[in-house]
């Protein structure tokens, strides 16, 4: 058996290590790194972001040989009733069996598409867990924040409604208009006194001017005499 094989660049390195190994594991006189001609049976696998496609071809040996190596081989059916091309078929099936199972034993463990697919799940649930943790959270602490403000409500702490700030407003304005009141009084009190000021200055200056004339007559009188 001649195998052809087709992989990405890390498989296929891994395969070249192990040529020989694989090539007794699998009974192929040679393994091609080559696209398989079209008379090959071949077929293609996908597995952790690697790719593999194998053509098995039948090598040139004498029938003797065949027989002898399909006899040996523990996958084979030693039926004397089937056909060549059935046996042929059935060992392309077993050692396409071997080799994918080889191949998987490459992979390191815990690399597997299902081990990654069970830890996102795991990873997943966790966060699924913190979230509805979080939630129940801020649901507690809304209702915390309702009842106290239902309980400031009942006790009167809460601010004066509509009502009550007119009434507050209107006090404010009352209050306004009584401190300009004041404010008035008290200026027309210092009006008042300043008006005082003035006619006793102006009494005192119109006195003083009568005496100083009654002075003068008092004079001229007694130089007559």
């Amino acid at each position: 058996m001649v195998t052809y094989y087709a992989a990405s660049p890390e498989l296929a390195g891994a395969i070249n290590t192990y040529a020989e190994y694989l090539k007794a594991e699998t009974l192929s006189v040679e393994l091609i790194q080559e696209v398989a001609p079209p008379e090959a049976a071949t077929a293609s696998d996908q597995f952790d972001g690697e790719g593999l496609t194998i053509g098995l071809v039948k090598a040139e040996a004498s029938p003797a040989a065949l027989n002898e190596v399909v006899l040996e081989h523990p996958g084979a059916r030693a039926e004397h009733s089937v056909t060549k091309e059935q046996l042929m078929t059935a060992m392309m099936e077993d050692l396409l069996a071997e080799q994918r199972a080889l191949l998987s034993a490459m992979v390191p463990a815990g690399h597997t598409p299902s081990v990654r697919a069970a830890h996102v799940e795991a990873l997943l649930a966790v966060q699924q867990a913190q979230m509805k943790a979080l939630l129940h959270e801020q649901q507690a602490a809304m209702a915390s924040l309702v009842s106290g403000g239902r309980k400031r409500v009942k006790a009167g702490l809460v601010p004066a409604p509509k009502s009550g700030a007119k009434k507050a407003a209107k006090k404010a304005g009352s209050k306004k208009t009584a401190k300009k009141t004041a404010k008035n009084a008290i200026a027309k009190k210092a009006a008042k006194k300043t008006a005082k000021k003035a006619v006793k200055k102006a009494a005192a200056k119109a006195a003083k001017k009568a005496g100083k004339k009654t002075a003068k007559k008092a004079a001229k009188k007694t130089a007559r005499r």
